[in-house]
């Protein structure tokens, strides 16, 4: 175990029944063998929006492991469930453990997120959570203060993003100019 790893000095002594004494010194190392991270904790699914920035930074104590001064490093694969292709819009900085990154409406879907964290001697261990990634609706006119939204969302719902702004006044239409509560 690595609670036992060190050097220890041993004494052995021995006596025969005419009381002859033997005695042998000598110096027993414990060194540690390289043990595997392990997940100690799971990741919630998560969910980013097309066109907003994405971050987000997972727990230190997802991974642990035993060995003194072990560093871990992490890396991830990114998979569609429909496609099981990757993506190229999500980054992971693996000293900070934050995934960063701006998705586009064709990125909307869910992946497998596989998270790895490996230790100074290259072992590893796995963990898997879910990102769904949802479209935005497509703004077709900006005209003045004004926003068209195509199509109408209310029956799916939208993100609105709006930067630097003090007061914001939304009112939502229908298309045949109806107020929407």
């Amino acid at each position: 175990k690595n609670e036992h790893i060190g050097e220890y000095f041993i004494q052995l002594s021995a006596f025969d029944m005419h009381d002859s004494e033997g005695s042998l010194e000598f110096l027993l190392i414990v060194k540690n063998v390289n043990d595997a991270p392990v997940v100690s904790n799971t990741i919630d699914d998560q969910f980013a929006y097309a066109y907003s920035e994405f971050n987000f930074t997972f727990d230190e104590n997802v991974f642990t492991d035993i060995d003194p001064d072990d560093v871990l490093s992490y890396d991830f694969e990114l998979y569609r469930f429909e496609t099981l292709n990757g993506t190229d819009w999500l980054e992971l900085n693996s000293d900070t453990r934050s995934f960063s990154g701006i998705p586009h409406n064709e990125d909307a879907g869910d992946y497998i997120v596989t998270l790895s964290a490996t230790d100074l001697f290259g072992e590893q261990a796995e963990t898997d959570f879910i990102l769904t990634v949802y479209a935005s609706s497509d703004v077709n006119d900006v005209v003045s203060d004004e926003i068209t939204v195509y199509p109408n969302p209310a029956e799916k719902g939208f993100n609105l993003y709006i930067p630097d702004v003090n007061e914001v006044f939304i009112r939502m239409v229908d298309i045949r100019g109806t107020i929407v509560k």
